[in-house]
Order: structure tokens, then sequence, then C-alpha cells
């Protein structure tokens, strides 16, 4: 079985991605009122977004149209489906090519990120 290519993301890249998200939605026409970071990948950058933001970081997993949801990565969008279909504004660090999500921040090819948060096993792979 082959090991999927492991690409690790700085925790640098963290703040310059998050710092990306809260800069398309300063401004945005969407009022955004509060920020929500999906356990437990999107916990970290949803903080530094609220905090660039202004907002405060909200522990309410419901949809709400003035929340912003922020996740590491979206692959499938399975995880964030829910609230692109309640209307809830999502964005993330990053997504694959093939997610739904408009991000910009796209993954070339399909390699599989290590965040800074995420424990790796002694043989160097994702666990």
């Amino acid at each position: 079985m082959n090991m999927p290519t492991t690409r690790s993301v700085t925790i640098e890249e963290v703040h310059s991605a998050a710092r990306a998200i809260a800069g398309r939605w300063n401004g945005h026409p969407t009022e955004l009122a509060a920020v929500y970071g999906i356990p437990r990948g999107g916990l970290v950058p949803a903080g530094i977004v609220a905090s660039e933001l202004g907002l405060p970081l909200t522990s309410d997993p419901r949809p709400q149209a003035d929340t912003l949801v922020v996740d590491d990565l979206v692959d499938s969008g399975a995880t964030v489906a829910p609230y692109m279909e309640a209307g809830t504004p999502v964005d993330a660090l990053y997504r694959k090519t093939w997610a739904p999500l408009t991000s910009p921040a796209t993954v070339d090819g399909d390699p599989w990120l290590i965040f800074p948060w995420e424990a790796t096993s002694t043989t160097g792979g994702p666990t």
C-alpha cells in the first residue's frame, strides 16, 4: 500500500492563510457577528480569523447566516456541506481542487496536509 504524499504546513503558513481569510471577509457584504471553528482543525485558524476581524469566537455549531465557519481543509466537502446548504458563510485555509468550496487557497495534487496541531507517528506519516 502506498503512503500518500505528505506536506507539513508551518504555523507561519497557517497565520498567513488565516489572515487571507480575514482579508476576504473584511468589508464583505455579509455582516458577520462571530466566527466558528470546526473542531478540531478549524479551531486555531478560526481564532486567528476572529482576532483579525475583531469578532468573537463562538462555540455554537448551529448554522447561522452571520457566523463565519472556518476549517483547516475542505476535501470532499462533507464536513462543511450542512453549513453551505444552510447559507452559512464558510471558508478554509486550504481546499482540494475538487472541493465544493470556492476558497482561492487550493492544494496542488493530493498531498496529505499535516498541520502543526496534528500529531504524527514515529514513522513520520499521518496518524
